[in-house]
């Protein structure tokens, strides 16, 4: 039967992964659920035609982070197709059993993202919170770990053994923990900033319990 919440009505799901089996798996959660599966063959070229093409399709969408691995199925990558999606209020959640997912995520797009699975078979349950959740937060109803904060950032070092790595402290959140973050996920007018000792603002959900949940948008100089 499908999902009713906040006046929304969710029977269809569209799955994207670039690997059919798991597709397939992705598909019985969903049927476990009562709802209708479409898959998307590929290939797509860019999240925008995704969105257009995704009208009268689905009403939501199941999508894995790592999009690019096999053939030429996407050019980009789970988290800035579900990050689309929640931008155009289209219930999207994303998925990845992949250890490092949670690091390589662009975090400036998990402002976006609401729900991120750590897992390419979900639970039918977790599915169904996370697309309710979603639909909350679409209604402005944002629990205190997603909030955003304008919050100061201190740049601690840059990771000289993998290009682009740095770390940094929130004095607000945790001053013992150093998260990792990419200078190709900042704007570009905050790339070159990215020196040690350097101070920094951004918007960040400083309620969340774990770093890995922390998400870093409009960055701003001191």
């Amino acid at each position: 039967m499908p999902i009713l919440t906040q006046g929304r009505r969710i029977n269809r799901v569209l799955v994207v992964d670039d690997e059919p089996g798991s597709r397939d798996g992705f598909s019985e959660s969903i049927e476990d659920l009562g709802l209708d599966v479409v898959c998307e063959p590929g290939p797509m070229d860019d999240p925008d035609s995704f969105i257009a093409s995704l009208c009268g399709k689905a009403d939501a969408v199941l999508s894995d982070f790592r999009l690019r691995v096999i053939g030429h199925y996407s050019n980009f990558d789970g988290d800035r197709l579900v990050a689309t999606c929640y931008q155009h209020q289209i219930p999207a959640l994303l998925c990845s059993s992949f250890t490092d997912a949670s690091t390589v995520i662009d975090r400036s797009l998990m402002r976006f993202i609401p729900v991120f699975l750590p897992t390419t078979t979900p639970q039918p349950e977790d599915i169904e919170a996370g697309f309710i959740r979603c639909v909350e937060e679409f209604a402005g109803n944002l629990p205190p770990s997603r909030r955003p904060w304008r919050t100061l950032i201190h740049i601690h070092d840059v990771d000289d053994s993998m290009e682009g790595l740095f770390h940094v402290i929130l004095p607000g959140w945790n001053v013992r923990e150093k998260i990792p973050l990419w200078r190709d996920h900042l704007p570009a007018n905050i790339q070159p900033l990215v020196q040690p000792g350097k101070w920094l603002h951004a918007q960040v959900n400083i309620g969340a319990e774990e770093y890995q949940d922390l998400y870093f948008d409009e960055w701003e100089t001191e």
